[in-house]
């Protein structure tokens, strides 16, 4: 009898982050990712899918400012500061056209 780990799981080899494939062979977490193709690990932006998952919380008002643990794309630079007064939808909308353009 073996012991069962539970599921396996695979990076991204667009955005990085670790996921539970659906399929064997599986290697992009998202049709989104699969249709940007893959990055060299140095090429990928790796964000906090936990920071971006409570960002679009829909229990979260839009109009509410961000918290300091909410995503942002240089968190250890001077600008999270200066961007702490975004609101929710101001930061939901930059997280969905970094997406979009590809660079998340």
């Amino acid at each position: 009898m073996t012991d069962h780990q539970g599921p396996l799981t695979a990076e991204c080899l667009r955005c990085g982050i670790e996921f539970v494939p659906r399929k064997a062979g599986h290697v992009f977490c998202s049709t989104f990712c699969r249709h940007r193709g893959e990055l060299v690990p140095h090429e990928r932006v790796l964000a906090d899918p936990a920071q971006v998952e409570r960002l679009f919380d829909l229990a979260r008002d839009p109009d509410d400012q961000v918290r300091p643990d909410d995503w942002h794309p240089s968190p250890d630079s001077e600008f999270a500061k200066l961007d702490a007064g975004d609101t929710v939808a101001e930061r939901r909308r930059w997280w969905s056209n970094l997406l979009r353009e590809g660079l998340a």
